[in-house]
């Protein structure tokens, strides 16, 4: 969804909106047809935010879930937080 804000409805914001439209009808049929549910997508923010290079120099590569991530954030929060000349890689 998007809110636009603006003075007064342009040709430009029109276009937009009958394509984004336009692409909504075909994407709808098309997951009707193959019996397709859209779903929302489930992913980690943690591992998207942090590098995985800067995980795995930390220790942290793998999946990081709900419940070790407190303790993992930590643990490299910590390990950021020393000289890089200090970390043993793994």
């Amino acid at each position: 969804m998007v809110i636009f804000y603006a003075d007064k409805f342009t040709d430009g914001m029109k276009k937009t909106i009958d394509e984004t439209n336009r692409r909504r009808k075909i994407q709808i049929e098309y997951n009707t047809a193959h019996n397709i549910t859209p779903r929302t997508i489930l992913k980690n923010i943690f591992e998207s935010m942090v590098p995985q290079e800067v995980l795995a120099a930390a220790g942290l590569e793998g999946e990081v879930t709900p419940e070790n991530s407190p303790k993992r954030s930590r643990h490299l929060k910590r390990k950021c937080m020393t000289p890089r000349s200090t970390w043993t890689l793994k």
